[in-house]
């Protein structure tokens, strides 16, 4: 505080660590100091310094505050200044300020520094002297591609800190333990004797548990820098100008434009790249062995400047615009986790697409913040904020019993979460079925959610979180404390009616044109390419009434055109409705080997992402390995074949992998033998597991195998191969830099790099490449002096790099 002739508080505290606020009202005092009080009260008025606007720039960057001398519930500070009246005998006068976000504004006036807005206090009236100041933080959470290079350094190094303090792999096991009952016998993992549900997908608690979780790295990531928030990615506006995906915030990755990863087909990997003063350079997944190659962080090969996709399809996933068409929480939450989170998972390739794990990779919590941020705005148009879930505000209702439906413990509004409950281990009951929704994880390794170290904030005490405690973020309710946050784009409260009306006309317009150009897929007086033109502007089935579905399914089971059958299949698929009955008629005509191939594909396609991220209860009474072992072993299309292997690997059971490998053995087809290896490779535990199996693909003609098998394993049992990689010139680029990254883990890496330097047929890009993969902190006096010496002889981009990683390890 920076004061003279008074105190202020915020949230009423003399402590200047809590002095960090939202859009969401926050209680404050201020007195007359000690020094000046007199025998006169004395009129101020309190304001907020104007802040500074660069050039250029369309919103300001530093925050704003607003005031209010008291707010009704659900209502938030809104004015621009305050009058007050200060005893003479320095009794506190209390007030509420807000940050400010001005009604009808795209985005609220939130903070891009530590305490960059100041209140101002002056005496007598707004224009009068200056008689104290106070200085606070609107820490807000924002679009991240509008971050400064300030912000997007302070959010990255708060990360790299909490990797490097080990306080980052508690997350990744808490997601690891979590939703891994469900894939008991995938031969990756040592994985407990008995099941469980996953307590965090696949069902109703997925956006409240997620919540929870994002608060608590959230408040990790403050312990280092308390100004940083968990800013998010818009993903479906995509990545257009490279900001997210670069090397200078969550890596790059080639990007093979000539040759793009097609539909059903395992797709390269890549190594992501970080620049060389990006705090997560060197990151490393080192997670309990989980990775094939633990030693980096790999991706696909995709463009992200576009939206995510599915992997070689057109179609692109239902957004924002289209999430917030469905007022139902129920359709709402299954069409944001189904269609738009498990997706998008997937597109972002290893660790993100493993379900257990995909908190490895540190863009998990920005992509993780933009589905909180739907929901945030979700909430705000049709008003769902009660915490007894009424109003639709979320269901099931009530808790866990045994004889309520099939939802599993934890899911339940009033249910505590796993792990912050520590309820843990093998439930008993006489059915199998409620002992698997009863039972958790065998341990809990997060403890209590810590009590919020900023007063008035939830949780007042370390608690166990109910589901309820997710849902009023903003702390709208009568007693209900806010959690601490808000969304740029996101104001406080419901929307205004008048704004809610004109959305209603919209989403009825969207409803209509959704529900004419279905019925347009059935006009048989249509072309072929025009039913499909004008099916295929619809994002997912929910958008359609429950009728119309009705109508697709039957259509999709007379229809014998392989197209407009597999058009039917993505709407009702995508459709909570109509899913199972869909996925079933698709698992028969799968197997009975009677319909299209490119019938068989979308099939295929649906069951790649549904078998694995879907709700249990959906794809539970349904056998997929002898349809997907069928489509696997036939002789018919290749693509097919190739495809059933895939969708198998993703099954991740031993009997699957165990299949992967008879039909490796078996096949004569050498691009379905290739696909094989690159699976197994990703999908099987890599060439750890599988070396035997996959050594052939060295000798293979194919760079795309050869580089997933380097990527996937590393081929470390044959060091010498993967050298001779290295040097030759012969191999393309990619391959050369893959296999420097395997060999980085090795013993005798420094001894290799220093060859590599001097050796001519080694491009100075891979050199520098080497270089970086150096860890100063395994450098021996010895090394450092051999490397000096060799400076002296090498390029001066190379030899600036040389002296600059000497100095490191100083």
């Amino acid at each position: 505080m920076n004061s003279s002739k008074v105190e202020i508080q915020i949230n009423e505290t003399a402590t200047p660590d809590d002095d960090y606020i939202t859009w969401a009202p926050t209680k404050c005092r201020i007195r007359l100091s000690p020094l000046f009080r007199s025998s006169e009260d004395l009129k101020v008025v309190l304001t907020n310094r104007e802040p500074n606007i660069p050039t250029n720039s369309g919103q300001p960057r530093n925050g704003r505050v607003s005031f209010a001398a008291h707010v009704d519930k659900g209502e938030t500070a809104r004015d621009s200044n305050i009058g007050l009246t200060l005893p003479a005998d320095g009794e506190w006068v209390s007030f509420i300020i807000a940050g400010c976000f001005p009604e009808g504004a795209s985005r609220g006036y939130s903070s891009s520094r530590d305490k960059d807005t100041v209140i101002e206090v002056h005496e007598g009236s707004e224009g009068g002297p200056v008689i104290g100041t106070h200085q606070l933080m609107v820490r807000v959470r924002k679009d991240i591609t509008t971050l400064t290079e300030h912000e997007k350094y302070r959010l990255l190094d708060a990360i790299g800190t909490m990797h490097k303090e080990g306080r980052y792999e508690k997350f990744v096991e808490v997601h690891d333990w979590g939703s891994r009952g469900d894939r008991r016998h995938d031969t990756r993992i040592n994985h407990p004797e008995y099941s469980y549900a996953d307590t965090a997908h696949r069902d109703s608690n997925f956006l409240a548990w997620h919540r929870i979780d994002l608060l608590q790295f959230e408040r990790e990531l403050q312990k280092t820098h308390p100004d940083v928030s968990v800013h998010y990615w818009k993903l479906d506006e995509g990545d257009p100008k490279g900001i997210v995906f670069s090397p200078d915030m969550y890596g790059a990755n080639e990007v093979d434009m000539d040759n793009p990863p097609v539909l059903n087909r395992t797709p390269y990997l890549d190594f992501v790249r970080f620049s060389l003063d990006n705090p997560l350079h060197g990151w490393r997944v080192e997670y309990q062995g989980r990775f094939a190659n633990p030693e980096r962080l790999t991706r696909w090969p995709v463009d992200r400047r576009k939206r995510p996709w599915t992997l070689g399809r057109s179609d692109v996933l239902p957004g924002e615009s289209d999430l917030l068409k469905e007022s139902n929480f129920r359709y709402f939450s299954d069409a944001l986790e189904v269609e738009t989170h498990n997706k998008s998972h997937h597109w972002m390739g290893p660790p993100m697409r493993d379900c257990t794990v995909a908190p490895a990779d540190p863009f998990f919590w920005s992509f993780h913040a933009w589905f909180d941020r739907v929901w945030a705005r979700w909430q705000r148009k049709y008003d769902r904020f009660a915490t007894d879930g009424s109003n639709n505000s979320y269901e099931p209702l009530g808790e866990f019993a045994p004889s309520i439906g099939s939802h599993p413990r934890g899911h339940f509004l009033e249910d505590t979460m796993w792990p912050w409950d520590g309820v843990v281990g093998e439930a008993t009951h006489q059915d199998p079925e409620v002992k698997y929704r009863l039972s958790r994880p065998p341990m809990a390794p997060m403890g209590l959610f810590p009590e919020s170290k900023i007063p008035g904030l939830w949780p007042s005490i370390s608690t166990k979180p109910r589901v309820k405690d997710a849902i009023d973020y903003l702390g709208m309710g009568e007693g209900i404390q806010p959690l601490g946050y808000c969304y740029d784009d996101t104001p406080y409260g419901k929307m205004p009616s008048s704004d809610l009306a004109i959305e209603k006309e919209k989403d009825l317009k969207s409803a209509n044109d959704c529900l004419k150009r279905a019925k347009s897929l059935r006009d048989p007086s249509l072309s072929d390419d025009q039913r499909l033109h004008e099916s295929s502007k619809i994002t997912y089935g929910n958008l359609l009434p429950e009728e119309e579905l009705h109508n697709l399914l039957t259509f999709m089971k007379e229809e014998t055109n392989g197209a407009l059958k597999s058009e039917a299949l993505r709407l009702l698929s995508s459709s909570i409705i109509t899913r199972k009955d869909a996925l079933a008629y698709a698992l028969n005509e799968l197997e009975s080997g009677s319909s299209s191939d490119q019938f068989k594909l979308e099939t295929l396609n649906m069951l790649n992402f549904l078998s694995h991220f879907a709700p249990r209860e959906m794809v539970d009474s349904i056998d997929l390995h002898s349809s997907l072992i069928s489509a696997a072993n036939s002789k018919g299309s290749l693509e097919v074949s190739e495809s059933a292997v895939q969708t198998l690997a993703m099954q991740g059971d031993s009997f699957s992998i165990n299949r992967l490998r008879s039909i490796y053995k078996d096949i004569s087809s050498s691009s379905k033998n290739a696909e094989v290896a690159r699976i197994l490779s990703i999908e099987a535990g890599g060439l750890r597991d599988h070396g035997s199996i996959l050594t052939s693909e060295f000798d293979a003609q194919d760079p795309e195998s050869l580089l997933t098998v380097l990527m996937a394993g590393g081929h470390v049992n044959n060091p010498d191969l993967v050298k001779s990689l290295v040097i030759s010139p012969e191999q393309p680029e990619r391959i050369r830099i893959a296999a420097v990254h395997i060999l980085s883990g090795l013993p005798d890496y420094m001894d290799l790099v220093i060859n590599w330097l001097v050796e001519s047929s080694i491009p100075t890009e891979i050199k520098m490449e080497a270089i970086a993969l150096i860890r100063p902190e395994s450098m021996s006096v010895s090394s450092i002096a051999l490397f000096k010496s060799l400076a002296p002889h090498l390029s001066p981009q190379l030899r600036a790099r040389v002296l600059t990683l000497t100095q490191e390890t100083n």
